[in-house]
């Protein structure tokens, strides 16, 4: 199922999987009388009294309230249209071909429908999205990566794509931005200028949205989920729940304060999100559970899936404290010279517990324990610490470090009382800790 909202955002027509169009009055919520039957693939509204529909005859534009329609055919013997996009500012539309070529056309003339890629037809190319005022195409196929065409089909810009599969794109209303996302999971921000701006999501990405004035970025999920998405800087906003499959279709109406989402469900939902802002993000309700399998997805070599937790946790703060209070634990210098001596003692045991007990604190110790190596300790204690340091190289005590890490920036982006002194708590540790540099480098940043 399709969505598409007149410019006032006071309609929306509805292409259910049955070929039908429908329309609704979205203030009210109730159904219009007014319907269009005939195998509609996908429809877009060029203004607020006419729609462009994608049907198994071409492209057809109807007016509803004149029960007034018109095909557009594109040429003789041409493989039926496959995918339509409209900049509705600028009444033209593009549609893709069974074959891949690409044609586009304004409504609002007598010319025919002008092919964009003479110079190459790719059978796997689609159609993404189309600027407001006709001045990019964004096209994609296969390879990670995705093309700006003019409205004469020539290629002005590439953007980095999705590997795996670029699923959806929308441009800001400035033109400035190329939002898409994809199956690896992303949502992505690209412009002419700057490096793109990453977010993680727990699963593909297959429709996005930019509110007016680049307030809200918003992408929509195969799992369902919507997030709202903010920068600079990078936040997470809110999460919206309540469909049950594939997003289909996003669109912002009344000037960003409402967002209205389609899916495979065949359930439109309108949101108020007149209230979220950057710096008004919505809480999220967290349980301990499901706090502490958020702890975990921090050591995810994946930078945007770690983030997508620490995002989470930032909007928890009730839970999350007092989870990080229990797993961020101070390098205490005075242990790790006892553990160090114990190393060294005569009792095997003693010596074996000593080693187990240092074993964790190796990732987070910093400079500690090569300290202790450049101050040449006996054979044992040398063979022992040379063990314990290159467990530092690892894998583990990489995620570790990393978890710890992104702990305390969570604890730092909260920017609390409370976060403060469980800051200060890390901040005494040993010297030379890393967990401590970094704990200090973080309440500094905080002016405290």
């Amino acid at each position: 199922m399709s969505l598409s909202l007149t410019e006032k955002g006071n309609t929306a027509a509805l292409v259910l999987g049955t070929g039908e169009v429908r329309f609704y009055d979205r203030a009210s919520g109730l159904l219009l009388p007014d319907r269009y039957r005939g195998g509609v693939r996908s429809a877009a509204f060029v203004d607020d009294a006419t729609l462009a529909m994608l049907t198994t005859e071409g492209v057809v534009t109807w007016n509803p309230h004149r029960m007034e329609s018109a095909l557009w055919p594109i040429a003789k013997s041409s493989p039926p249209p496959v995918s339509l996009a409209v900049a509705r500012g600028a009444q033209w539309a593009v549609v893709r071909l069974a074959d891949g070529s690409i044609f586009g056309r304004y409504f609002s003339d007598d010319e025919r429908w002008t092919r964009l890629d003479v110079a190459e037809v790719r059978p796997d190319r689609q159609i993404l999205g189309v600027s407001d005022r006709a001045h990019y195409v964004a096209v994609a196929s296969r390879t990670p990566q995705i093309v700006l065409l003019n409205r004469y089909g020539d290629p002005r810009a590439k953007r980095p794509g999705h590997p795996g599969g670029t699923l959806a794109a929308a441009f800001s209303h400035d033109n400035m931005i190329l939002a898409s996302g994809g199956n690896d999971r992303l949502l992505r921000l690209s412009s002419s200028s700057g490096q793109p701006v990453v977010f993680g999501h727990d699963s593909a990405v297959c429709a996005v949205a930019i509110s007016p004035e680049n307030k809200i970025f918003a992408a929509g999920t195969v799992n369902g989920g919507i997030f709202l998405w903010a920068t600079p800087p990078r936040r997470l906003l809110a999460e919206l729940d309540g469909h049950r499959g594939p997003i289909t279709s996003l669109t912002f109406a009344d000037a960003g304060r409402t967002l209205v989402s389609a899916g495979q469900d065949t359930i439109v939902l309108v949101w108020d999100v007149g209230d979220i802002s950057r710096d008004r993000p919505r809480l999220m309700p967290l349980t301990p559970a499901r706090a502490e399998e958020l702890w975990d997805q921090l050591r995810d070599p994946s930078k945007a899936m770690a983030d997508l937790a620490v995002q989470r946790l930032i909007r928890a703060p009730s839970v999350a404290l007092p989870l990080l209070r229990a797993r961020l634990r101070v390098i205490d210098e005075k242990q790790i010279a006892r553990l160090l001596r114990d190393l060294d003692d005569n009792d095997f045991a003693k010596r074996k517990k000593a080693f187990a007990e240092l074993v964790p604190l190796v990732p987070l110790s910093g400079y500690v324990l090569r300290d202790a190596l450049a101050e040449k300790p006996g054979l044992e204690v040398q063979r022992r610490l040379e063990e314990l340091l290159a467990l530092d190289q690892g894998r583990e005590a990489r995620a570790v470090r990393q978890q710890a890490e992104w702990g305390i920036d969570i604890l730092e982006r909260i920017g609390t009382t409370e976060a403060k002194k469980v800051l200060r708590r890390l901040a005494a540790g040993a010297d030379r800790a890393h967990l401590t540099w970094i704990a200090r480098n973080a309440l500094n940043r905080l002016g405290d």
